[in-house]
């Protein structure tokens, strides 16, 4: 199923003396239902990106989870994408940087993951954002949305930090959403066992208010 620009809306008021046709039907009762129980909806598994021997930043700075496409992670029977393939698209080396929204709306936002240091990091930090192409960006105070502090995790004897977002936000068409993570040395991100996500789904459209505003 794919989603069009827009979020279905009865953008025409029924009226007295007005010939309802079949289209009317589809357009303003069948289409918005069909919207509503199966809506834009996307989870996907964390993937690594480096290791203990090949670290994503060689010193202090941001780097990006990246996520495997649907039924490819490493959780496949919880993975998906309603939209028909919208929300997820990979890079040339298999990595989906972002989930994109396939029409405006606002958006439930979950993750869950680990990253991991050379040494003992005492300065963590992890943000959700949007529209995020370089690591780069996660400086720019208008594309990142939410943040958190990761904290040290006892599962291991190795320096895993542990990220957990949950946010809601409006979004665009188009409009991309990525986690990033800096600390005080060398790291990488995801790993073959904890089994991270990231699950993004549509909750509702935006107002016209927000629309003359935007």
């Amino acid at each position: 199923m794919t989603f069009s620009s827009s979020t279905p809306t009865t953008s025409e008021y029924w009226s007295d003396r007005n010939a309802i046709t079949a289209d009317d039907m589809n357009k303003n009762v069948r289409d918005i239902h069909r919207f509503l129980v199966n809506p834009p909806s996307c989870r996907l598994s964390v993937k690594q990106n480096g290791s203990a021997t090949s670290y994503q930043t060689t010193a202090s700075g941001w780097s990006s989870f990246y996520f495997a496409m649907p039924k490819a992670g490493q959780n496949p029977t919880r993975e998906w994408d309603t939209s028909g393939g919208q929300m997820a698209t990979a890079d040339a080396n298999g990595f989906v940087r972002a989930i994109k929204a396939p029409t405006d709306g606002i958006y439930a936002i979950t993750f869950s993951g680990m990253f991991y240091t050379k040494t003992v990091s005492a300065n963590n930090n992890s943000r959700i954002g949007k529209n995020i192409t370089t690591d780069a960006n996660w400086n720019n105070t208008y594309g990142p949305f939410a943040a958190m502090s990761p904290v040290k995790t006892p599962l291991t004897t190795s320096n895993q930090y542990a990220v957990s977002h949950t946010s809601i936000a409006r979004l665009w068409k188009d409009d991309g959403v990525s986690v990033g993570v800096a600390s005080d040395n060398s790291q990488y991100t995801g790993d073959a066992t904890t089994k991270g996500f990231i699950s993004m789904t549509w909750i509702g459209g935006m107002t016209s208010d927000y629309y003359a505003n935007a």
